[in-house]
């Protein structure tokens, strides 16, 4: 796997470009009403039909255990598999060090309680490269813990 640099950074939220990532992260503010992130309850897939495709739902489950409940098709044609339902653990078995990168990734966001955008490539899967840009965005309980990320991606077509 190429070092982590290679496969993206965190940006700024007004660093991203892509109006699906912007739309995404108004939605989550609009949901919020004050607070500092909304429930999972405020989160209506009617309201956001045509970003489905691009949304990925995380069911945190423990401190070091996540669950993807929704994968959207974006998402999966751009990955090359489908990791609905499936644990973070399991993510190796497509990708050789997957899985501790997005075990840190949930875990810095579980404890931040902020969304956090970023911005690469997709070059540690064996498929063409793309580029994407990305916010995960925390949900969960008024005055409750964080218990699950709401993600909108964003991917360039494949170069041949």
């Amino acid at each position: 796997m190429p070092p982590t640099e290679e496969l993206g950074r965190k940006v700024k939220l007004d660093e991203i470009k892509s109006p699906r990532v912007q739309e995404g992260h108004a939605y989550w503010l609009s949901k919020c009403n004050g607070r500092a992130y909304p429930s999972r309850a405020d989160i209506n897939p009617a309201d956001i039909k045509h970003l489905l495709p691009h949304v990925i739902l995380v069911h945190i489950l423990g401190e070091h255990d996540y669950q993807y409940r929704i994968v959207g098709e974006a998402n999966v044609k751009a990955h090359g598999f489908n990791a609905n339902n499936w644990r973070v653990s399991q993510l190796d078995s497509q990708v050789s060090g997957y899985t501790a990168m997005m075990t840190e990734l949930y875990a810095h966001m579980r404890k931040s309680g902020r969304p956090f955008a970023a911005k690469g490539s997709l070059v540690h899967i064996d498929r063409a490269f793309r580029e994407y840009e990305s916010i995960y965005m925390p949900l969960g309980p008024v005055g409750g813990p964080i218990d699950h990320l709401f993600a909108v991606c964003a991917y360039s077509e494949p170069v041949h």
